[in-house]
């Protein structure tokens, strides 16, 4: 236990050095997957809004 604990620290340590180096790009990344996400859900409650108003969707 105590050796795994021992490598899941160095791990961070690593990792949290790589996010220092790449912080634009991993902020620019996580503004990215946010934009994204946020198109997918209004484009899917337009959907969602358009088949309850009765008219056919067309992909």
């Amino acid at each position: 236990m105590k050796r795994q604990r021992e490598t899941n620290n160095s791990r961070g340590a690593a990792m949290s050095e790589q996010t220092g180096k790449n912080s634009a790009a991993l902020k620019r990344n996580i503004i990215h997957d946010i934009v994204g996400f946020a198109v997918g859900v209004v484009t899917t409650l337009a959907m969602l809004g358009r088949r309850r108003a009765g008219e056919k969707v067309s992909k």
